[in-house]
């Protein structure tokens, strides 16, 4: 009898330590660690409104602000159940100071303690933000600034009262955050590195050499960007360092031939020269008709899966290619991912009252200034949220190598021809207009909403050739561009050519003439012929 008592107070003593336990400790146990694998967007269940960043704080904005708001969560690493929100596109984790004051930190700050946050789950759609450095939780405060109204998120620690009963409906709701999935990200499993090894991979550059006097240009605006700083050499000598899984190097231009590059037919085994006319059956010298129309270039060998480059985007440190792609476990096959770590949400209102914006002065925008560009941008959102249900996410724009399926343009070739009203214009123009779509945002943001791909951010850089001083090239992917119709003078292009020269100074195999490089330090005049011999 003694001894049933004795259990019996055991078991009493147990329960009540049990119940008098924090409840959102005991939430926290069943939460999984994997469970922030994504980029989110983080609202406010009070006033809806959704993190973002300003002047280097953390605030709450209304959604017509549109960029900036989006958040990467990923385990700490070092606490069970303890997370890093990592601020997108800066990079920079949000934690906080000495005063209570929610701010960003740099990614390489020492102190790990103040930007590590528990997620405390309430129910499927709330979660509580508790602070590992003080325990503290978040909450948003608000306050006037002129006529506008900012919100931002401060610390308190006046909740624990709460959570000595299971009623959580008494939390007040400006502790609660919703968190809105905009996409997954890749996640590489080792069984699948095989396959995605396997898996042939052709890089596509689009082309052009103004310099080719058989080149017949009559009536086409000719810019300054159009001009040969023979980046292309330099692209091709980036790839082979690189990125040498690749198996060939597509290229698609007017000309028959690359004038440093050796004849075609002693670098095929390499090289695939397409002409712009035996892909479109017509003539054009607008980019965006070539783009769109890419899923024909499956007549002439390129591979299912392709990395599509300007000749001005280079690679400055290896990558792999389980970076650019990843096996899907459900389609059971290696597919692109979506290579920009730039998100949000297209919100149909935003989208529709800015392009009605720039479409009602559509007459006196020009079709290469930054307004052409974007009107031809929101024109693809608009195509997308009209034929596919939301929520839609936009998977912004960087001028980058990108990562693609020949199917999937083939299908928002179909897609335009079929449903976006000025499909002859966009598809077919020997120039630039104002009805083009901006086909790097339209493949990003179809294969992400569309197709449900994931995404994976590479190190990128993008350098206008005017403003090139101090740039760091030793980054796994970057950009020299010059920026619409602006005039940049000789010597800038000079200078653009010096610097990948030095960045890439080994000529590869494939190259004519004779060049001056330095190579360990030593310059020397380089034969090229002789060098192929040797190669």
């Amino acid at each position: 009898m003694r001894i049933m008592l004795l259990f019996y107070f055991y078991l009493l003593f147990n329960q009540m330590l049990f119940f008098s336990e924090i409840k959102p400790t005991i939430l926290k146990q069943n939460f999984k660690e994997d469970q922030f694998n994504a980029i989110f967007r983080i609202d406010s269940q009070d006033k809806g409104y959704p993190l973002k960043i300003v002047n280097n704080k953390v605030q709450f904005f209304t959604r017509k602000e549109g960029r900036d708001q989006n958040f990467r969560i990923k385990s700490s690493g070092t606490k069970k159940n303890s997370f890093y929100i990592i601020s997108k596109p800066y990079s920079k984790k949000v934690g906080i100071n000495d005063s209570g004051e929610v701010i960003l930190y740099n990614n390489d700050i020492t102190d790990n303690e103040k930007v590590i946050w528990n997620f405390i789950k309430i129910n499927d759609k709330e979660y509580l933000l508790q602070n590992s450095f003080n325990k503290k939780f978040m909450e948003i405060k608000s306050r006037k600034e002129g006529k506008t109204t900012i919100y931002f998120p401060v610390c308190t620690s006046n909740l624990d009262g709460l959570f000595e009963s299971s009623d959580f409906d008494k939390i007040p709701k400006t502790y609660k955050y919703s968190f809105f999935k905009l996409c997954e990200e890749v996640e590489l499993k080792p069984e699948h590195l095989e396959i995605i090894d396997k898996e042939p991979i052709d890089i596509l550059i689009k082309y052009i050499d103004l310099s080719d006097k058989t080149l017949d240009r009559k009536g086409i605006t000719q810019i300054k960007k159009d001009e040969d700083n023979e980046e292309l050499r330099y692209a091709v000598r980036s790839i082979l360092e690189n990125i040498p899984w690749i198996r060939k190097i597509f290229i698609l231009m007017p000309n028959e031939k690359v004038k440093y590059f050796r004849p075609i037919e002693e670098i095929s085994g390499k090289f695939v020269y397409v002409k712009d006319k035996d892909l479109l059956g017509f003539d054009s010298a607008n980019s965006i008709v070539f783009q769109l129309n890419l899923g024909n270039m499956s007549n002439f060998g390129l591979s299912e899966n392709f990395i599509l480059i300007d000749d001005d985007c280079f690679f400055g440190k290896p990558i792999k290619k389980s970076d650019f792609f990843y096996y899907d476990e459900i389609q059971k096959k290696v597919v692109p991912a979506v290579i920009t770590d730039d998100f949000s949400e297209i919100i149909k209102n935003d989208i529709l009252n800015e392009y009605n914006k720039y479409y009602r002065r559509r007459n006196s925008i020009k079709p290469h200034a930054f307004e052409g560009w974007k009107l031809s941008q929101l024109a693809g959102y608009k195509l997308l949220f009209e034929n596919y249900e939301p929520p839609l996410i936009n998977a912004g724009f960087n001028h980058n190598a990108v990562a693609l399926n020949i199917y999937d343009i083939k299908e928002i070739h179909d897609l335009i021809v079929n449903k976006y009203q000025y499909s002859k214009e966009t598809l077919t123009s020997k120039i630039r207009t104002v009805y083009d779509l901006q086909p790097q945002s339209l493949f990003m943001s179809y294969a992400l909403n569309i197709k449900k791909r994931k995404v994976h951010s590479i190190p990128y850089a993008y350098y206008d050739v005017a403003f090139l001083d101090g740039k760091n090239l030793d980054i796994e992917l970057f950009v020299l561009n010059t920026s619409g119709d602006r005039k940049y003078a000789d010597s800038l292009y000079v200078k653009s050519k010096n610097l990948i020269e030095k960045k890439f100074p080994i000529p590869t195999p494939f190259e004519l003439g004779t060049v001056v490089a330095k190579i360990n330090g030593v310059q020397k005049t380089i034969d090229l012929n002789d060098y192929v011999k040797k190669a």
